[in-house]
């Protein structure tokens, strides 16, 4: 199923290029001439119509992929709790440098009492 718009026209531009190329190649086939002008009017709308064809392949694709990605990071942000923003910033002892304890004033190493 195609959820893309602009890939379902590419592929719809893509199928009127190949039928019109094979339909114009028949009737110049039938209306007489050379076997070369027919010929080259079928491999050039064959060629360009599959790349259409596979531009609306790759719209499609990467479409999906996004699709994809989204969900997963819903899950994943269903998953990991976010980080409080603000968080205090973390202090040291005046006297030897050692860190903190959140929200105490004591140092754990020299016990300095810090203000």
């Amino acid at each position: 199923m195609i959820k893309n718009n602009i890939a379902f026209a590419l592929r719809c531009v893509g199928g009127v290029v190949v039928i019109g190329g094979v339909s114009w190649s028949l009737y110049a086939l039938l209306g007489g001439g050379t076997w070369f002008q027919p010929f080259l009017f079928f491999v050039v709308s064959v060629v360009l119509g599959s790349i259409v064809w596979g531009i609306s392949e790759i719209i499609n694709l990467h479409a999906q992929q996004i699709d994809i990605q989204l969900r997963l990071e819903e899950k994943l942000r269903k998953l990991v709790p976010e980080t409080p923003v603000g968080e205090k910033p973390v202090e040291f002892c005046a006297h030897c440098g050692t860190q903190l304890p959140p929200g105490g004033k004591t140092c754990p190493s020299c016990h300095e009492v810090n203000q």
